[in-house]
Order: structure tokens, then sequence, then C-alpha cells
């Protein structure tokens, strides 16, 4: 579909993504932002870049985010697995970089700020537990770690805890009873910044 009548958007967007920014194009429905990203889409090679339009109306956490984008970056580029790898680091390293990182240590200062010990260190050690196992943790491995590592703590005690950080958005449950982090970044920067 032709793009009429928007060279003076298309220079000003094109000017934008040469001095590196990200944009965000906010509008009523049927205003043209999709032809729009279509021309710019189209004219990108001309200008240096490779383009890559992904619709991410369905995508509803970041790791499905994350996946739909390099799978749409390896279909572009064609060149296996190492993109789709490359791109994941990079795409993280940026969301986890220094201007980033009050919001993320926004986290940690609510369990400092809410909870006194032993809960707040007990609080702390189910969410290193849980970062540091891929797959998440059972209630089985808690409870080992927690007594391993502290005062003894009832199963009971330990739910508690671990509803408090369900609601608090830190954790889910998955289906398979094992507890992870809600956001794959939130884990991410806890494993980079908090776990020592």
């Amino acid at each position: 579909m032709p793009c009429f009548d928007r060279s003076d958007e298309t220079k000003a967007l094109w000017s934008q993504f040469q001095a590196g920014r990200n944009l965000l194009m906010l509008a009523p429905r049927r205003i043209g932002k999709t032809v729009l990203l279509n021309h710019l889409r189209e004219s990108a090679a001309a200008q240096g870049f490779r383009a890559i339009v992904l619709d991410v109306e369905g995508v509803r956490d970041e790791k499905a985010f994350f996946r739909e984008c390099c799978a749409a970056i390896q279909e572009e580029l064609s060149t296996g697995t190492k993109v789709m790898s490359a791109f994941a680091h990079l795409a993280m390293d940026r969301l986890l970089e220094l201007d980033k990182r009050l919001y993320w240590a926004s986290w940690r200062e609510h369990l400092d700020r809410n909870f006194t010990d032993p809960d707040r260190a007990r609080l702390y050690l189910v969410l290193e537990t849980v970062a540091k196992v891929e797959d998440g943790a059972n209630v089985n491995l808690l409870l080992g770690v927690l007594n391993q590592r502290g005062e003894p703590i009832s199963e009971l005690a330990l739910r508690d805890l671990v509803d408090t950080l369900l609601a608090d958005g830190y954790l889910v449950l998955g289906t398979d009873g094992r507890y992870r982090f809600m956001m794959h970044l939130l884990r991410e920067w806890w494993l980079r910044y908090v776990v020592l």
C-alpha cells in the first residue's frame, strides 16, 4: 500500500532511528500507523537498516516477547540460533542497564522496607533459590534450602512467605507445582545484582 503525504514523518522517524532512539507511535485506529511502519520497513535498506515488523498484540509476557522477536529476526536473517541467542543477550543487557536499574531496585527496596528479619532473610533466600533454578523451585526444594541455611521453618510458614511473594508479583506458581519469577527480567536482575 502506498504511503501518501508522509515524507515529513518518514524523515523525522529515520532521523530518530539514526540517532539511536526508540519510538512509540500512539494514535487512534485507522490513522495510518501500519502503513507508515510498512513504508519504513520497505525503505530500511536505503537508510542502512534491516527492519522487522513484529505484531506483539497477543504477547502477554517478556519471555513470549523475546521468543517472538528472536523468531522474527531468525526468519529475516536466516542464520540460525546464534542470532537468536546474541539478540536475546543484547536485549537483556540493554533492559538491565544502569538507567533502568532504579526500576528493578524498587523490587528489592519493597522487601527491605516492608519486612523484618527473619522473614526478610527468608524471602531473599526463597527468591535466590527460585532465581538459581532455571525450571523453578518446588516446596520441597525451598524447604530444604531454608532449613539448611537458617532456623527450621515449617511448610505452613514457607507457604505464607511464598504467598506473599505471589501476591506482591515476584513469583508465579506453575501447573507443575514450581515457583518461578513472574518476569524473566526480574529474575535476571535478581541473579546479577542481588544474589552474591
